[in-house]
């Protein structure tokens, strides 16, 4: 199925701070402080992280530090509601950051079995996740919560028909490869897929349209400059 976009609105507190970055990345983009798309990359980063509801841990920042928990909450409570509709419901969430992937799978573990799925697991925690929806599961409610960048390749976890984004990478390749994975040989119901995008309390588009939309343009947007960036962000 056509993935659907479900848009979640930031607290003014966390669109306050929100702005102030975005107002701040702009300024250094645009001054030429920035040169190389890696380093507009890593800057724009922070932006997806605050929509993801933390700060910090990439490339010398701070320690990763929660802030803000609306994307997580509209997450959980979109869970509960699939769950009143089908009491076996069973989903793969995918995220692009380790401390958001932890955050959502310890809130979804105390309602269904949950477990995680992410690059420098132990092998024996790596196979629980795997087996969770792999072929020949059960049939009870269960989710998986994975690193889509690390642990979306080559994996038949046609369990589930159900795949979330709540966030995504700028890769178009882990993009079609996690959305894959329930799309294995023993596949009987239509998959469905479903985004999760931030705006500001009064609908304004994020980072979070900005990275969507290249991926559904097919763009390659781990190669946008400091302009490019400057450009799209501008525009939000």
């Amino acid at each position: 199925l056509d993935p659907v976009t479900l848009e979640v609105p930031l607290s003014p507190a966390t669109w306050g701070i929100y702005k102030d970055m975005r107002d701040d990345a702009i300024l250094r983009l645009e001054s030429g402080e920035v040169v190389t798309a890696a380093q507009a990359g890593v800057l724009v980063m922070r932006l997806a992280q605050l929509t993801s509801g933390h700060i910090g841990g990439v490339e010398g920042q701070e320690e990763p530090a929660a802030i803000g928990d609306e994307k997580l909450m509209a997450v959980v409570a979109w869970h509960e509601a699939r769950l009143q509709e089908d009491s076996n419901f069973r989903a793969i969430f995918w995220c692009r950051f380790r401390l958001e992937a932890e955050r959502l799978a310890e809130r979804l573990s105390s309602r269904v079995t949950t477990r995680l799925l992410y690059g420098g697991q132990s092998p024996e925690e790596r196979t629980e996740a795997i087996n969770l929806l792999g072929p020949g599961c059960s049939d009870k409610a269960a989710c998986l919560v994975g690193i889509a960048k690390t642990g979306g390749l080559g994996l038949d976890l046609s369990g589930a028909s159900t795949t979330v984004y709540v966030s995504n990478e700028y890769s178009l390749m882990v993009r079609n490869q996690s959305g894959a994975r329930v799309l294995g040989p023993n596949q009987k119901r239509p998959c469905a897929y479903y985004d999760f995008a931030c705006t500001g309390p009064s609908g304004q588009k994020t980072v979070d349209h900005i990275i969507l939309k290249a991926l559904r343009d097919k763009e390659a947007l781990a190669d946008w400059g400091a302009e490019r960036w400057a450009g799209a962000l501008r525009d939000e």
